[in-house]
């Protein structure tokens, strides 16, 4: 497997996977001074081609790569051209800020206010990191090649000084240009409106994506690096970064499905590995195998409403991106069932009891109903225990069953009240089955199920709780995740 295997795992749809290279290096590499030296130049062969073309005013770039994918649904590595936006931010003292609109209309804002900068002190004061990093060094080589030329007349200068001033000369002249200054009388005015106009075409150029398409289709081609990446690590990287993605995103995003998809084959390749001693250190936390899939699982239970798509890159050979798009939007599973999804948080069987049952006819009324309601309490406060994923009313031929689906893909079915004259109970006996099986069992009739031992089956004597307790506490995994999540995407189709 190399670093391309890697990055093409699970559904192929969209992905702006940013990485830095640096973190490649600190974290993946075998040979580091080999990776650094090869990632440094073919990056800065990429950087090169789009300074030439944009006028591009600045040397240090941070190596920031993004994971694309390209229309045969293969993902690739390019430059990220916000680096270039990053830099303009950074280099006019812009902050960094989550909500887009307003970070591009700071930088806007900040480009505007260059353009007002009257002389050294204003600069200074109102952008320090242009002033220290740019203006000052370009002063300062106008004034080295000024002393120079002072103290050294060019007809008394022996050969080699005179090659030093020559080159002193073209830097400076080279380094003018770079920032838009295509003159030799360097002042501050001509930096300031040279500076302007360089940073608002390269501005546009990004809004525009006139730099984005050019990046596009200049390639990183990263299998060359495969001799000197631990594939191991670098892959446990991929699956963190999208893990984090996943935390950032909102559950609409498209994003979010290439994550969990991504994370979803990750797992269902190491399934059996999950102990694996892989270990990275990535922004100050480690991660290994095990850890990962913890924080997925918890991931998932803690949001029911991100669903799994179980699909491989392979899935879609010969088909187009379009092909993936309409698959997503059609992605659903019909199941014909009488049953509806409580809202969560809002279930109180005493509650649900009372709307849905009349009085019983019982000259001990009161004594039977406290009876009923003080069982139904610890019912509700037993089954909540277990923290179940989804809970479900019956209705038609199921009415007065209450379903508790969990994690670990089991649903505990309950009658609460009966169906013919919606009279409370508490006694019923309690069946257990596996999701899968719920599916099929809930499209058949009670005595049906009954009689051919169609489902566990647990009684209201006593100790019920620890028996029903030996299947609730088996411990889910993704599989049984996925199995509730498909489950409850079905149930929701079905309306």
């Amino acid at each position: 497997m190399g670093v391309t295997d890697v990055l093409n795992k699970g559904l192929p749809y969209e992905t702006e996977l940013s990485i830095y290279a640096d973190d490649i290096e600190k974290i993946c590499a075998t040979d580091t001074i080999g990776l650094h030296f090869k990632m440094t130049q073919d990056f800065d062969s990429v950087i090169n081609k789009l300074k030439q073309k944009y006028s591009i005013p600045f040397n240090d770039i941070d190596k920031l790569l993004v994971v694309v994918i390209d229309n045969d649904l293969k993902r690739k590595v390019i430059v990220d051209c916000r680096v270039f936006l990053l830099k303009i931010a950074r280099v006019l003292n812009v902050n960094y800020t989550e909500d887009t609109k307003e970070y591009i209309k700071n930088i806007r804002k900040a480009i505007s206010e260059l353009n007002k900068i009257r002389n050294e002190r204003e600069l200074e004061k109102k952008f320090p990191e242009l002033y220290r990093s740019i203006y000052y060094v370009l002063v300062k080589e106008r004034d080295d090649v000024a002393e120079f030329r002072k103290t050294h007349k060019e007809k008394d200068m022996p050969k080699d000084y005179l090659e030093e001033m020559r080159n002193l000369d073209k830097k400076h002249l080279s380094d003018l240009k770079q920032y838009g200054i295509n003159t030799k009388n360097f002042n501050f005015k001509n930096f300031i409106d040279g500076m302007y106009n360089t940073l608002n075409v390269l501005y546009k150029n990004i809004l525009n994506y006139n730099l984005v398409n050019d990046c596009w289709n200049l390639t990183l081609d990263f299998d060359k690096y495969n001799d000197y990446i631990d594939i191991d690590k670098f892959e446990l990287l991929i699956a963190a970064t999208y893990m984090r993605y996943a935390n950032l995103s909102d559950s609409k995003d498209d994003l979010l499905i290439t994550s969990v998809s991504y994370l979803a084959q990750f797992f269902a390749e190491h399934e059996m590995d999950l102990n694996n001693n892989t270990k990275i250190t990535w922004n100050e936390k480690e991660y290994t195998i095990i850890s990962l899939y913890e924080e997925f699982k918890q991931f998932l239970l803690e949001h029911p409403e991100v669903k799994i798509i179980r699909k491989n890159v392979t899935d879609f050979e010969g088909q187009t991106l379009e092909d993936v798009k309409k698959y997503i939007e059609q992605y659903k599973n019909e199941l014909s069932v009488s049953w509806e999804i409580l809202p969560s948080g809002v279930l109180q069987y005493s509650n649900i009891i009372s709307q849905n049952t009349s009085s019983d006819e019982d000259k001990n009324i009161d004594v039977i109903r406290e009876k009923k309601e003080k069982m139904l309490s610890e019912k509700e406060e037993f089954f909540k225990k277990h923290e179940p994923y989804l809970i479900l009313m019956g209705k038609a031929s199921f009415k007065g069953y209450i379903g508790h689906v969990y994690p670990n893909a089991y649903v505990v079915l309950e009658k609460f009240y009966k169906n013919t004259n919606c009279t409370s109970i508490a006694s019923e006996a309690i069946y257990i089955m596996n999701v899968d099986e719920f599916v099929t069992l809930s499209i058949k009739s009670k005595p049906e199920i009954i009689e051919n031992h169609l489902c566990h089956r647990v009684t209201h004597h006593r100790g019920w709780q620890g028996r029903v307790e030996e299947i609730l506490k088996k411990s889910p995994d993704l599989n049984s995740i996925e199995k509730v999540q498909t489950f409850e995407n079905a149930i929701r189709q079905s309306k």
